[in-house]
This record gives structure tokens, sequence and C-alpha cells, in this order.
């Protein structure tokens, strides 16, 4: 007897995927690298689904070969993170922003801040291609840039196209491989009558 009692409906992905999201701040907590013990703020966001995402923000403030450093770069985004959450212009928000020793208290204060509030974000791809090579390559989302975070009711002013914010390739598959070895191209497969 074909049975259903124990079938279960499929829920989704429980990770957002690249595009634009309705989604809420959920939780902000301090960390570091695990290789160079940079330290940071990991700000994760939660549509009503509970399907999530979340991106480190890196603290240190040693320029690198650009002439910024990592906080050059993460304070702009926690800024407009900040206006999205609170819907304030940026000089408003600036006077919210927090004064903080340590990546702890960062995130502390940032919390007060915007944990709960209700955003629309605009997620960006990376191709992820996992060290074992019987794992195919799959897309991570992470925050995009530039003005990648707006209040929830200005969700019109993000633009998503998906071919423009996918990073990187994704891994070549054995065929694609196959056809870049010398020799091999055009070499059709061999058949064998057993």
């Amino acid at each position: 007897m074909f049975d259903f009692n124990s079938a279960t409906a499929e829920s989704g992905s429980k990770y957002l995927e690249p595009g634009i999201h309705t989604v809420k701040v959920s939780e902000i907590k301090s960390g570091e690298s695990s290789q160079k013990k940079t330290p940071y703020v990991e700000i994760s966001i939660q549509d009503n689904t509970g399907a999530s995402c979340s991106q480190q923000y890196y603290l240190s403030t040693n320029a690198g070969p650009s002439g910024k450093s990592a906080w050059d770069i993460s304070k702009n985004a926690i800024l407009q993170l900040v206006m999205a959450a609170t819907g304030l212009d940026e000089v408003s928000a600036k006077g919210k922003m927090p004064q903080a020793k340590t990546p702890e208290e960062l995130a502390a204060k940032l919390s007060t801040i915007i944990v709960g509030k209700t955003i629309a974000i605009h997620l960006s791809g990376k191709w992820i291609n996992p060290t074992d090579a019987s794992k195919k390559p799959w897309i991570k989302a992470e925050f995009g840039n530039y003005k990648f975070a707006v209040p929830a009711d200005r969700i019109g002013e993000l633009k998503h196209d998906s071919s423009k914010h996918i990073k990187g390739t994704p891994a070549p598959s054995a065929e694609e491989l196959a056809n870049d070895i010398p020799g091999l191209n055009g070499v059709a497969p061999v058949k064998a009558d057993w």
C-alpha cells in the first residue's frame, strides 16, 4: 500500500539567494577570522520564511596595498545598513553611529540600533568551488556593494541583474576539462561493444 502519512513538503532553502529581498536584521555578533585573527562584526538577516544570510565586516585599520583598510570599506557598508534600518539620511545616521573600542562593544551597540528592523537588501552572489571534486560549484549570496540596502518601503530603488552580480566563475565540469586537454579536442568517445 502506498501511504503518505510520513511524507513531508519541501520547505525550500534555508539560505537566501542572490536578488532583492525584504528582511529583518536578526543578529549582530563579533568574532575573528580563523587564519589571520582579524576582528569582525557579523550582521545576519532573515526573511519571513526563515531563510537567512550573513556578512562579516572586518575591522582591521591596517592599510592594504590599495591604501585602504578593511575598516575603511566596512564602515561605509555598516552606515548604509543603519540608514536602511532607521530611515535616516547620511548625516542623521552618522549621529546615531556608536563609538566603540572593541568589536564586542561595536556589535552590542549596533544591535540596539538595527536588530529587529526591516530593510530591503540586494544580495549579490559568489561562486564557491568546493575542494572536494565530487561536489558541484554553488552560488553563495552575500551583501551587495554600493547602494545595497534601503528602507523596506523604498525597495524599488534597488536594482538587480543577476548576470552582473555573480562574482567569479564556477569550476569547469569534467567534460569541459576533457575538451581543454591537448590531443583530446574533437576526439569522439570510444564505444565498446560488449
